[in-house]
């Protein structure tokens, strides 16, 4: 049973088109003008157009998403989905980079025993093994402060004894 699903469009893959057309730009700006000039040309072709098919599929509605459920949660990030049982993972906590004085960054990190979940890049920047992919539409402490309640309530009900009676 799914409880409930966010979808997030991320703009930074919009960066990665604007990047490729950049790159197309420079390339018919190169073409014709020499030899050498041509296979560099041919380069920048070839880079602007995966860039460009890279970050359309990352925008994709499908590409970033969050389903939660009962027993866990399943994020998705690209092509890659990763799940996480509530019991796998710590409380979740927003982590917000700043930069020049201005949040540059807010994710929301927890720690998971789940291995999929985990990264040493997110331990080192972050201080916990696994963050997810964006906020999907919220601030970092909204989420954050959601999936805690949904973690507790789902870790309170496996809890229950169960009654019988004689």
């Amino acid at each position: 049973m799914q409880l409930q699903k966010y979808q997030a469009f991320q703009w930074n893959w919009s960066l990665f088109i604007v990047l490729g057309f950049a790159l197309l730009g420079m390339g018919s700006q190169a073409m014709g003008a020499s030899k050498l000039l041509d296979i560099a040309a041919t380069g920048f072709y070839i880079g602007g157009g995966t860039m460009i098919m890279v970050g359309l599929m990352y925008m994709l509605p499908s590409s970033n998403s969050l389903e939660i459920e009962e027993d866990g949660f399943s994020y998705r990030s690209g092509w890659q989905r990763i799940f996480c049982r509530w019991d796998q993972c710590s409380e979740f906590s927003s982590w917000q980079k700043n930069l020049f004085g201005m949040t540059a960054n807010e994710l929301v990190t927890f720690n998971s025993d789940n291995p999929a979940a985990q990264s040493k890049t997110n331990q080192k920047t972050t201080g916990c093994n696994a963050v997810l992919p964006g906020t999907f539409g919220l601030s970092a402490d909204d989420l954050a402060e959601k999936m805690n309640q949904y973690r507790k309530m789902q870790i309170n009900r496996q809890q229950k004894p169960v009654q019988t009676f004689l």
